[in-house]
């Protein structure tokens, strides 16, 4: 007889108002739902979470990290952040595989820790996401004024400020329109998103062609290659790295879409381990920033400059559905009158779902009012390193909460 699995032997207790909310969304205890309209494992989990992982950092500041932390270390790094994502989705994987409500991080977050340290691992993880749209939104403006030389008005600082709170507009009413056009959007930047890489791909081929930045793009080469193996004199390493983790903060994803899947406990391990794998891939690969980007991208390099301009409006669109859902479950916890917080999210209306497709509109608001100062804050280091502060906490608590289980 073969040795029972770890994930198997983990057994967590299910209420029974859990069962009851698990039966709403569309299943019954001990079972995946029956709904055949919910969402497969590629669109709830796998496009949702490379949408996540796929930050804009990796065409902003990635060709910066290679060049100060040098092809060795780089590699290094981002193996190290793939590994320890990688185990924090272990340990989501465990307990979704055990009948966990379908509340999303939230409710993983309450059951293992107990509502008041769940809540507050909750309203930081929030916090991060909001930051992380900042991030995004700024990110995608930037590489796309820098490599296309576009201005409105000839200042750097007010076309920024003007084209990232349109961006955040946009995120806005993609995300007020539902999740079925959020669903649509979604493939459709990850399938522009694919033809932009497949043309950086090619550029690496073609190059040098057209402008090579005075002899710095020499295509493939050995050369070049070896002269890039080391970090330069001085190199921060702490500052790359709190550029390459925030790449890989998207295992959530699957689990707050946990009660728009067909079966959850099957498709959120599948999607997010095809989802790191994928992203670890791609960042192995990608080893430029924006404007070696735009230079060699073939055909034209146009396609690069939508690529970069669709990864950052895909994430901060992702990152405003999970937040906003998020917020909802602050918002109706029920812990009497002494806890200010859910009081004064509710009071806000934060708890409230629309009449038509139930969702929660006013936390949309509530996000995009949070997030309008990060996007008016154009340091994308400072931004990086408030979104690495709180996904690491995030997952070393998520992490310790299932070791102890």
């Amino acid at each position: 007889m073969p040795a029972p699995s770890v994930m198997s032997n983990l057994k967590l207790p299910v209420k029974a108002n859990d069962t009851v909310r698990d039966e709403r969304a569309g299943g019954h205890a001990g079972g995946p739902p029956v709904d055949s309209s919910k969402l497969s494992t590629f669109r709830g989990v796998v496009v949702p979470t490379l949408e996540f992982m796929w930050s804009v950092i990796l065409f902003a500041r990635f060709g910066y990290i290679v060049g100060e932390s040098g092809v060795v270390c780089t590699i290094l790094m981002t193996l190290g952040c793939a590994a320890l994502v990688t185990v924090t989705l272990t340990s989501i994987s465990a307990i979704a595989t055990n009948e966990i409500p379908t509340g999303g991080i939230y409710s993983i977050l309450t059951r293992s820790l107990g509502s008041g340290i769940g809540s507050a691992i909750s309203v930081l993880y929030f916090f991060g996401i909001t930051v992380f749209i900042g991030l995004e939104i700024v990110g995608s403006v930037q590489a796309v004024l820098v490599s296309t030389k576009f201005s409105l008005s000839g200042s750097a600082m007010v076309d920024q400020n003007a084209l990232s709170v349109l961006s955040l507009l946009v995120v806005f009413g993609i995300a007020m329109a539902g999740p079925r056009v959020v669903h649509g959007i979604e493939l459709l930047f990850l399938g522009i998103l694919m033809l932009s890489f497949a043309s950086i791909f090619a550029g690496f081929f073609a190059a040098p062609r057209g402008y090579d930045f005075n002899g710095h793009i020499t295509g493939l080469s050995l050369k070049t290659l070896i002269e890039n193996l080391h970090p330069e004199g001085g190199a921060d390493l702490i500052q790359s790295l709190s550029f390459i983790l925030p790449c890989f903060v998207g295992i959530f994803s699957g689990t707050n879409n946990a009660v728009h899947l067909k079966n959850p406990s099957e498709s959120i391990p599948k999607g997010g381990f095809l989802s790191v794998g994928t992203s670890l891939f791609i960042r192995l690969e990608e080893m430029d920033g924006p404007f070696i980007l735009s230079a060699i991208a073939y055909p034209t390099p146009g396609l690069a400059s939508v690529g970069v301009f669709l990864v950052g409006i895909g994430s901060a669109l992702q990152f405003m559905v999970i937040s906003t859902k998020l917020l909802h479950s602050l918002a109706a916890i029920s812990t009497g009158d002494n806890d200010p917080l859910p009081n004064l999210l509710r009071r806000v209306g934060a708890n409230k779902l629309s009449s038509g497709d139930h969702q929660p509109r006013t936390g949309i608001i509530i996000t995009t009012i949070l997030a309008l100062p990060f996007v008016l804050l154009p340091n994308l280091e400072v931004l990086g390193t408030l979104v690495t502060m709180c996904c690491l906490l995030c997952y070393g608590t998520t992490n310790f909460a299932c070791f102890l289980l």
